[in-house]
């Protein structure tokens, strides 16, 4: 019988104009390569560091990494 009574509640609510609340349900699965490992997202850190191993493993001369590679810059740009 309790059950009922809930049911009835929950109709109350909806007629008043109001939504219950549902989270949606994530799979848990997350993106991953063809060779099994995680995709980085194209512009982070990650994928900066990642390109620029490429880069020295070819030959090519790339600056050094520092505390600063990858962060994203103040809007405005100009100081006078």
């Amino acid at each position: 019988m309790g059950d009922e009574d809930d049911s009835d509640e929950e109709d109350d609510e909806y007629s008043k104009g109001r939504v219950k609340n549902a989270q949606r349900e994530r799979s848990g699965k997350r993106r991953k390569g063809p060779d099994g490992t995680a995709v980085v997202a194209k512009g982070s850190v990650g994928w900066i560091h990642k390109k620029k191993q490429q880069r020295r493993m070819r030959g090519d001369h790339v600056k050094n990494d520092s505390k600063y590679t990858g962060r994203k810059r103040k809007p405005g740009g100009s100081h006078f």
